[in-house]
């Protein structure tokens, strides 16, 4: 089924789409026939848009994949928290890391009285329909969005390349990961960042599975330690999965970092209480939930004024206890 846009109404109405998107906003310098007519027009493609009695809504919907994890739950905590400054409250929904589920919980939150939407997206969402939505919308994303969408951005390939230049400056060369699907952003990012670097993963040393947190770190650990030869590091999709594969190798008798070194991403508070305190990579996940909420409402308050903007964060490597020069290795100690 084709999903109505701008562009539908266009046709139907010989307007230009800028002046479409004014009408339905509802835009002082557009006529009050003009608005009833394009109004009519969207409702007989079925084109969902942003109606007046929407304005006098207190409420910003919301969609995360999950909030189990501790990094998505500090974005739903920040965006909370921060729209509450504004007087406004969170409708949440879950829609998990399926393309067709997002955009499915994306048209059903668009049925809500609600006056924005902030929306974690998946390389495959539709970005085409949500840029036509005129309901102010924010996407978090570590994908680069082609549309003309406002994004807060988390480059997965810099995070990637930390991560992998820090355990190079240590002299690991027998570099591993484990992960879970729902992350393999990631992994492609590190696969190619190791290809450019004449460096390619040993496919004894990639562990991939569905599973999730610390279960499927300390699954995908299991199965590596199955191997004859074994990495001098690994890079874990996520903290939690870093925890849960730390666990496997100390079961096992290794020794971190002397033994293997591990990294991994997001830089979650529990990853400095470890037993052995993580080395990772920032994902701000709260700075985010807070950039997301000021360009929404800018959006919302200024709509005919508001410009599209895209957002890029930057991330960080944190050396903590988890990473050490690889076994008769040198390092420049970075």
């Amino acid at each position: 089924m084709t999903v109505p846009k701008l562009s539908d109404i266009a046709i139907r109405t010989g307007l230009n789409v800028s002046t479409i998107s004014r009408a339905l906003r509802e835009a002082p310098d557009i006529s009050r026939d003009t608005i009833r007519y394009v109004q009519m027009v969207a409702q007989e493609v079925g084109y969902r848009y942003r109606k007046l009695d929407q304005l006098n809504a207190r409420s910003i919907g919301v969609i995360l994949p999950e909030v189990r994890s501790h990094y998505y739950a500090e974005i739903a905590h920040a965006i909370t928290k921060e729209i509450g400054k504004h007087g406004y409250s969170a409708l949440l929904m879950l829609s998990g890391f399926d393309t067709e589920r997002i955009m499915a919980a994306f048209e059903e939150m668009l049925k809500q009285d609600i006056v924005g939407v902030i929306l974690s997206g998946i390389p495959g969402v539709d970005e085409q329909r949500v840029a036509a939505c005129t309901l102010p919308t924010v996407v978090l994303t570590e994908a680069n969005l082609l549309a003309s969408i406002d994004t807060i951005f988390v480059d997965s390939n810099s995070v990637m390349r930390q991560a992998l230049e820090h355990l190079a400056a240590l002299g690991h060369e027998r570099i591993g990961y484990v992960g879970e699907y729902a992350s393999d952003i990631r992994y492609r990012a590190l696969v190619e960042l190791c290809r450019q670097r004449e460096m390619p993963l040993d496919p004894r040393f990639v562990k991939r599975g569905a599973e999730r947190f610390e279960l499927g770190g300390y699954l995908r650990a299991k199965e590596l330690l199955q191997e004859k030869e074994l990495p001098t590091a690994i890079i874990a999709s996520y903290d939690q999965v870093a925890f849960g594969a730390m666990r496997a190798m100390q079961e096992a008798g290794l020794s971190i970092p002397r033994d293997m070194s591990v990294v991994g991403v997001d830089d979650t508070i529990l990853g400095d209480y470890m037993p052995v305190k993580l080395t990772t990579v920032t994902n701000p996940g709260s700075h985010m939930g807070v950039v997301a909420v000021k360009l929404l409402m800018d959006s919302v308050q200024k709509p005919l004024d508001h410009v599209v903007q895209r957002v890029a964060l930057q991330s960080r490597l944190i050396a903590r206890e988890s990473t050490a020069p690889a076994p008769n290795a040198k390092s420049d100690g970075r």
